[in-house]
């Protein structure tokens, strides 16, 4: 309603407003037929019969005991869309028709059937009969009141409850004014052009009554909860949704008569907000219906002022006090201190949602129940990303929203780290769907349009300062910067770089975060697993460890919902594809700056990236075959081969040779494809050199278990070179990496590895044979077995367990090693024979040949060899095999000189052993070794 500085009372002397009571209706319908006769007093705009001067003044009508001090409430609308040339004058029986259909209000005093459905307004039934027997015109003004004087008098017939005179209703009253909003649209719809803007006309008061009613204005019946919720979330007393336009209309209206004054857009919709905040808190997970509460946030902030982006939701939102989170306040209070917080904490992790918890308590959790939890996730998401994309696009509220991304991932920096306590963090869904937003939000960004020197400014929103990158130090990263500065390359980001930044550093704090933790689980479980196979069901630890395992399980089948949502993963896979673009394009285009951008890249952006395909790769996921992982696969040789100096973390380095191990056939059949993607690519012929090299580098990797580390990292090597080996072009690179004769040249260094590794692991997978035939050989004897005190057994039991995973391990290994030995001297001779190299092989196959074939071998004897990998027959052929791929003098002279020998051929009468040399002979190395050795005494 319009408001001026000084009011005129029903005396006409100038009082101040009371800016603390509202009206009464009957004040409001007094004033209101004063003004309306005051107006008749002049001749109307092209009036053919006499105005409705008979209208009869409510001077005398009983009035509200709060309004000894009544503010004047205009009904007219304010900034109306109904243009001058519209506002002609109107027939009084055109309106009434109008009307009466609008607001079903029987205006005629009439005894037909329709009329009984009507209610009847006995206060202008005289006036208005009086108006239609003489077929007065109204001009816009006149009609306008008239209109509003019959609204307001239908207003006044919903009585609260607590039968006070002059209190509506609220519920009721807005319900009707509803359906009087979607009645008039409806004849707009049907006749324009015969009823002109009366309907629109009827729209608008319809909305302004409607903001009366919500701020107190009309002596509503006050309620603890918006009478708007209902509407919005389509139930209670609302049996339809709101009519289109309504809301929109609504919104505008309280944002055009907003003022410093008085906030109608905080007094109507901030209740509002208030209970979608509520029902998202109080909603469940399992519930669809508590996608309506998203849908209404989502459709209440995309609504934008008519010529403008200003949307007012947004600016509403975002001057709240709780819009951000507080700084010194831990992250845990995110979802109850804040604004969106209660929208954002909706979470599918089971010690996240109540309504979970309580579920999986009472039953298992059905493929059923998961399922919806994944269906709600992704609508609420997606409304989510409506919501911020509003507060982002509207230009008031931009700065806003990007500071509460930036804060609410600043408070969780913590999540990345190993030993953390989740307690004092935001719930790990909050950040997923923080991270959802992100994703949608930089879905369109392209690589080029990202200021790598962002990484460098002092003042961005993402604080990298101490993040460790991949091959610079933070002085280096200062000094880089101090450079940038003076060269004059450090501008003011645009969104793009800050949005892809964000991103970047959400996924570090949500998805990769999840990722680690399903790894941490599985391990929980395996071990909880095996520690219950060994107890007593009547241990009293028994039940409390059950009871354990059962809740990780249900909390793996939450979070492999999380995890492996088709939709997620996909999105993921994009960004991850656009930072490998964005990577390629900062190698490519700031090649030749003075400071090496490439260098200061975060190291979590590519290790993220790599434990993300091995996350996908491991559950052969067909997200996999995404055009966005060709760009991946270039970002792995890149740091692999050409750019393998920028690396100065050997893990991280060893990340990538592990993403290439995944690829391999042998290892996921369902990728043989996308080995084709590295074995075809421009970079892939400096492959061979450059792993080898890091088989060697990483016999120092710097952490507390570099030493087991090691081996699984040339593990991964072996496997790689094997499959490098089936390709020609690429064996002939290894085999011209062989001819390189310098002492420290990469390959003869590669050998000496090699000779070592199989040294060591098949003396240790042996070793563990060993003791695994020791335990089995005790259980045998049942008597004696039984008679040891129970302690010792489990004890024992324990170690046969350890024993077990140990020698599955090292034979793994140890297969792998003599494997590409054996592939590698089949070709390759010359640079093995040298004598520094080839004593050594020498003394690695006798000694090995003595532990399979030497009176112990028997002590190797266990049940279902197999399981632990070790396969005695294969792994003799394999050392008979490099002893013919390298018959020679200079193998002979050193197998004969090797002090092994002397025991091999004078204690060793095994059948295998008689097998091998029979081999041995018949290919002339048996007798080649005995001349040698014949010599050499």
């Amino acid at each position: 309603a319009e408001k001026t500085d000084m009011e005129t009372d029903a005396t006409g002397s100038n009082v101040a407003p009371d800016q603390t009571r509202p009206l009464s209706i009957n004040e409001i319908r007094r004033r209101r037929l004063q003004r309306l006769e005051t107006q008749q007093t002049k001749p109307p705009v092209e009036t053919t019969s006499p105005s409705p001067q008979s209208v009869p003044s409510q001077s005398n009508a009983s009035q509200d005991s709060h309004s000894s001090q009544p503010m004047e409430v205009d009904s007219s609308p304010v900034k109306s869309s109904v243009k001058k040339s519209d506002s002609q004058p109107v027939n009084f029986s055109q309106l009434q028709a109008v009307l009466s259909k609008v607001f079903r209000v029987d205006l005629k005093d009439s005894l037909s059937h329709d009329s009984q459905t009507l209610t009847r307004l006995p206060a202008l039934a005289e006036v208005w009969v009086s108006c239609l027997d003489a077929e007065a015109t109204l001009s816009h003004s006149q009609w306008t009141d008239v209109t509003s004087q019959l609204l307001m008098e239908r207003l006044g017939l919903f009585q609260g409850p607590a039968g006070g005179r002059h209190q509506i209703e609220l519920g009721a009253a807005l319900t009707y004014l509803v359906e009087s909003f979607e009645r008039a649209t409806s004849q707009q719809d049907k006749g324009t052009a015969k009823y002109g803007t009366i309907p629109e006309l009827c729209k608008e008061l319809c909305i302004t009554h409607c903001a009366l009613l919500l701020t107190g204005h009309l002596g509503a019946c006050p309620q603890p909860d918006s009478p708007l919720l209902p509407f919005v979330l389509h139930h209670h007393y609302s049996s339809r949704p709101l009519p289109p336009g309504f809301l929109a209309d609504l919104v505008v209206y309280c944002s055009l008569e907003s003022d410093q004054e008085t906030n109608t857009l905080q007094q109507v919709f901030g209740p509002l907000i208030r209970g979608l905040r509520e029902a998202a808190r109080n909603g469940s997970v399992l519930d669809q219906q508590l996608c309506n509460v998203f849908f209404a946030l989502s459709q209440l902030c995309d609504i934008k002022c008519p010529g403008s982006n200003l949307r007012p939701i947004c600016q509403l939102l975002t001057s709240d006090k709780q819009w951000l989170p507080k700084a010194k306040a831990p992250s845990c209070n995110i979802p109850r201190d804040t604004v969106l917080g209660p929208f954002l904490a909706l979470s599918g992790l089971l010690d996240e949602s109540v309504s979970l918890s309580e579920h999986s308590s009472q039953s298992d959790l059905s493929q059923a129940a998961m399922t919806t939890v994944q269906q709600t996730l992704s609508v609420c998401r997606n409304e989510l990303f409506k919501v911020f994309n509003s507060v982002i696009r509207n230009p008031d509220t931009r700065g806003a929203g990007l500071d509460f991304i930036q804060q609410v991932l600043a408070l969780n920096a913590e999540k990345a780290h190993i030993h953390v306590d989740r307690r004092l963090l935001s719930p790990d869904g909050l950040l997923v769907n923080l991270n959802h937003v992100l994703q949608e939000l930089s879905v369109k960004i392209k690589a080029n349009t990202v200021d790598p020197q962002y990484m460098f400014w002092a003042d961005a929103r993402v604080k990298l300062a101490q993040e460790t990158r991949i091959c610079i130090t933070s002085k280096e990263v200062e000094t880089a910067r101090q450079s940038l500065a003076a060269q004059g390359g450090l501008t003011a980001p645009k969104f793009s770089t800050e949005c892809f930044f964000l991103t970047a550093h959400s996924h570090h704090l949500s998805i990769s975060v999840l990722i680690r933790r399903q790894g941490q689980l599985l391990r929980e479980l395996k071990h909880y697993s095996d520690v219950l196979k060994g107890m007593d069901k009547s241990d009293p630890v028994f039940e409390k460890l059950q009871s354990r395992c059962l809740y990780l399980a249900h909390y793996r089948k939450s979070l492999d919902t999380i995890l492996l949502d088709g939709e997620l993963l996909q999105r993921t896979m994009v960004f991850y594809g656009g930072l490998a673009e964005w990577i390629n394009f900062v190698q490519t285009e700031y090649k030749a700056t003075s400071v090496e951008i490439l260098k200061g890249i975060p190291e979590y952006f590519v290790e993220d990236m790599c434990d993300f395909v091995l996350f996908l790769a491991r559950g052969s996921h067909p997200v996999l075959d995404d055009p966005g992982f060709n760009s991946i696969v270039g970002v792995v040789l890149l740091f692999l081969c050409e750019k393998s100096s920028h690396l100065s973390n050997p893990y991280l380095t060893s990340k990538f040779v592990e993403v290439f191990f995944w690829m391999s056939p042998g290892i996921q059949q369902r990728h043989h494809n996308l080995l084709d993607l590295f074995m075809n690519h421009r970079l892939s012929r400096q492959l061979a050199p450059a792993i080898m090299n890091l088989h060697i580098r990483c016999e120092k990797m710097g952490g507390s278990n570099e030493f087991y580390d090691k081996f699984t990292v040339r593990y991964h090597v072996s496997v790689i070179l094997q499959r490098l080996w089936e390709h020609p072009d690429h064996r002939s690179v290894i085999v011209d990496e062989s001819k390189r004769t310098e002492e420290d040249a990469n390959f003869i260094r590669f050998i000496n590895v090699l000779i070592n590794d199989t040294t060591y692991l098949l003396d240790e997978s042996l070793d563990g044979l060993k003791s695994i035939h020791e335990t089995q050989e005790a259980m045998e004897n049942l008597e004696q077995w039984n008679s040891q005190p129970m302690e010792m057994r489990q004890s024992r039991l324990h170690q046969l367990q350890e024993d077990e995973r140990q020698c599955r391990s090292y034979f793994t290994l140890a297969n792998e090693t003599v494997g590409i030995l054996h592939t590698i001297t089949s070709t390759i001779k010359s640079p093995l024979l040298r004598p520094d190299i080839v004593s050594r092989i020498a003394t690695m196959l006798n000694f090995n040949l003595q532990q399979l074939c030497g009176p112990k071998c028997k002590d190797l004897k266990v049940k279902n060899p197999e399981q632990y990998g070790f396969l005695p027959k294969e792994l003799l052929g394999q050392l008979t095999d490099i002893y013919l791929h390298l018959n020679s003098d200079e193998l002979a002279r050193a197998v004969a000189t090797d002090e092994v020998w002397d025991f091999i051929s004078t204690k060793t009468s095994h059948t295998l052993f008689n097998a091998l040399c029979s081999v041995l002979i018949e290919r002339s190395f048996l007798k080649h070794v005995y001349d040698c050795y014949t010599r050499t005494k």
